[in-house]
């Protein structure tokens, strides 16, 4: 998966991806390396010599089975049995990592997959899915992780951490369940084609609109029934050594079209200092835009102008201004702005499990949908990492990123039955 706008270093898993658009973090000083245990548990039913696991990273690693190669499968050397199941599943197998930098874990039924090039969820024969790390064991062994369905959703999942012996239930997540999933996004009007299967009719994956938006329903509606609104952004975007980066505020009133030019301040270091407006034409949120990376809402990486200048070929840029657009998508995915928790998006960070979409309406709209229905449905059955931005405005709790700091031994992964 390629986390695709939450930071411009794109494909570099989940440590790095929070960090781009939110704050700038010193280097860690350099401790004694530390291992982590890496547990997966097959309650899938598939075979455990039939479920494999492909470890790759883009930066520093050292793990105990190979790196960036092909998937192996549980029953493999390098990988110790914990519990060997009966008949040959429902085993506990475990290897472990001392550094793993900007990784994933891929974990495939019935045949490996590789590496050079990643699986892709438009036509993988596999049915896999993924889960971000990077653990600094060799600094400050601290541990980012996720399970993503940015680009798509293939396999319950349930992750858990360790410190010892104890389980850290407050890092808990879950992906949901298939069923539901496919139920809620059904319901939601999306398109058949977002559901992918093998040759034998069995399910693979769902494919999410960041890859295929066109089967999504679309969000015009919604956001031309905002004309007129007026919005306050605030927030804040903090990176290690620019002047102007700080807290900002800014405003901004949607036209007849779903159009709206944000501007105010940002605070810097020296004071408050005047900020370039921010323009996000209608259609750059709700339709694919010819030559650009994509819709607005739905993929997150939409064009946008600062100052009357389109940056970076229309790609998000890693800067105070790519901060405001994010507020402003990730407002519009969870269903916030229009909605009865006011115009400030300062007031907007809460659990979206309870909060969010549906629940962040003032009435019962006369259009369908005004949220990202794929959020909404994997969200309100699990704790995935579902859009870009989709730690943005949410309380540490309901968090889909897991930052343990310090004081994990263990992280646990385990295959669910659809």
């Amino acid at each position: 998966m390629t986390r695709r706008r939450r930071s411009v270093l794109s494909a570099v898993g989940a440590a790095l991806s929070v960090v781009a658009l939110s704050l700038g973090i010193a280097a860690p000083p350099v401790a004694a390396a530390s291992t982590l245990t890496i547990r997966i548990i097959n309650n899938s039913g598939v075979p455990d010599a039939q479920v494999f696991v492909l470890a790759t990273a883009d930066g520093p690693h050292a793990a105990s089975i190979p790196v960036n190669g092909t998937g192996v499968a549980l029953t493999s050397a390098g990988i110790r049995p914990v519990s060997p199941g009966v008949n040959g599943t429902g085993g506990t197998y475990e290897f472990t990592t001392t550094d793993y930098r900007s990784g994933s874990f891929w974990l495939s039924y019935c045949s490996p997959v590789g590496n050079s090039p990643r699986p892709s969820p438009m036509t993988a024969t596999q049915r896999f899915d993924q889960v971000e790390l990077t653990y600094n064991g060799t600094g400050d062994q601290s541990v980012w992780a996720d399970l993503t369905a940015v680009s798509m959703w293939g396999l319950p999942i349930d992750l858990a951490f360790y410190n010892g012996g104890t389980r850290l239930s407050q890092y808990d997540r879950t992906s949901g369940s298939r069923n539901d999933i496919v139920g809620a996004l059904s319901a939601a009007g999306v398109q058949a084609s977002a559901t992918r299967l093998d040759p034998n009719g069995q399910f693979l994956r769902i494919i999410s609109p960041v890859i295929l938006a066109s089967a999504y329903p679309s969000l015009q509606p919604y956001v031309t029934s905002l004309a007129g609104k007026a919005i306050q952004v605030n927030g804040r975007f903090l990176r290690g050594g620019d002047p102007t980066t700080g807290p900002y505020s800014y405003a901004g009133t949607f036209e007849s079209d779903g159009s709206i030019t944000l501007a105010g301040t940002i605070s810097s270091p020296g004071g408050p200092a005047p900020g370039q407006p921010v323009r996000v034409q209608g259609n750059w949120l709700w339709d694919a835009v010819p030559g650009m990376p994509g819709y607005g809402v739905y993929m997150q990486n939409g064009p946008y102008s600062v100052g009357g200048a389109i940056p970076n070929g229309g790609a998000l840029s890693n800067d105070v201004y790519g901060a405001i657009y994010r507020d402003l998508v990730a407002g519009l995915a969870f269903g916030y702005w229009g909605g009865k928790y006011g115009t400030d998006s300062a007031n907007f960070t809460m659990d979206p499990r309870t909060s969010a979409f549906q629940n962040a309406r003032a009435t019962p709209d006369p259009f369908s949908p005004a949220w990202n229905v794929y959020e909404a449905a994997i969200t309100h059955h699990g704790s995935a990492y579902v859009m870009p931005f989709g730690d943005t405005f949410v309380t540490e709790s309901a968090n889909p990123l897991v930052h343990a700091p310090t004081n994990v031994s263990g992280m646990e992964m385990t295959l669910r039955a659809d």
